[in-house]
């Protein structure tokens, strides 16, 4: 199974209970599809932003910004769509990791030579 990192921005103004249910939500849907969660981690509850973000109640320069890392099917991500209905997130993002191989006896892809570029073995 592949990991995964789930990345969100929360609005500065809810409560740290609802950002653990928002948390809770998105393990369990990991569990549910026979996933693991393998990390959390918060930056911290009052992060400035690199660019304002506009909502429809206004404009954010500061977030709380939360870190899950889990590993699920590849077809996972798919099951968060319905986290866009949820007012109480700015941004999401979920990020496969290039350090974790789904797979330990699959090879890498050979790598092609372009024949423009080719070495001229007589030097």
């Amino acid at each position: 199974m592949p990991l995964y990192d789930f990345i969100c921005l929360v609005k500065p103004q809810v409560p740290k209970r609802e950002v653990v249910e928002i948390l809770k939500r998105v393990g369990k849907r990991v569990y549910d599809l026979s996933g693991v969660v393998t990390d959390v981690k918060s930056y911290g509850f009052d992060v400035p932003l690199a660019y304002d973000i506009k909502k429809r109640d206004g404009r954010y320069r500061k977030a709380q910004m939360v870190q899950m890392t889990f590993m699920s099917t590849p077809d996972f991500p798919k099951e968060l769509q319905g986290l866009r209905q949820d007012e109480r997130l700015l941004r999401w993002l979920i990020v496969r990791s290039r350090g974790h191989q789904g797979n330990a006896s699959q090879e890498p892809p050979a790598r092609r030579e372009n024949p423009r570029f080719a070495r001229d073995e007589g030097f």
